[in-house]
């Protein structure tokens, strides 16, 4: 949810500000009352990209694991990894998730993996996606592959109206070790 403004011909975003104990504070969130009821219109988004290193180290030729390590962007505004073949997705933190508020209207946002280094197994990098649906980014090594690291470092960039709003990168990697 925006609040916007005209300004020369261009629709802006626009923070309001409410001064308490004589100190000019914006605000998180406003509601107003309809039929009895407070219902949310506006919301101040807070956009971060932290960054990080998934690894997984736990592949196997001996006992026929792969490694697997992934980051997924959710639609509700969640950042997950995965860490290992069958562990399935984990939230990061809270306080690594990419919209705050979760509801802050994800589908207003769009992501872009751009690939610094490596090999991904799966992702699409170079292109700007809707954050309407998840978007994932996996390195995996095989244990067929024999012992050694498959890696990729992307950096990941969010935008909204055109505009990059936060960036930060994530390092994957997967290890077949014995």
């Amino acid at each position: 949810m925006t609040t916007k403004v005209r300004v020369g011909g261009v629709w802006r975003d626009i923070v309001p500000y409410v001064r308490v104990g004589g100190v000019w504070k914006s605000l998180s969130r406003i509601y107003v009352r309809v039929g009895g009821e407070w219902k949310e219109t506006w919301v101040n988004a807070l956009v971060t990209v932290s960054g990080e290193t998934v690894a997984d180290n736990s592949g196997s030729v001996l006992l026929s694991i792969s490694a697997d390590a992934r980051v997924r962007f959710r639609s509700n505004g969640t950042v997950e990894n995965w860490i290992g073949e069958g562990s399935g997705y984990g939230q990061i933190d809270a306080a690594s998730d990419w919209v705050i508020p979760n509801n802050a209207a994800p589908g207003a946002y769009e992501v872009r993996a751009t690939l610094q280094s490596g090999t991904l197994t799966e992702g699409t990098v170079g292109t700007w996606l809707a954050l309407t649906s998840d978007r994932m980014w996996r390195v995996a090594r095989d244990f067929s592959a024999g012992i050694g690291t498959n890696s990729a470092q992307i950096l990941i960039e969010i935008r909204k109206d055109g505009v990059v709003l936060e960036s930060g990168v994530y390092v994957l990697t997967a290890t077949v070790n014995t």
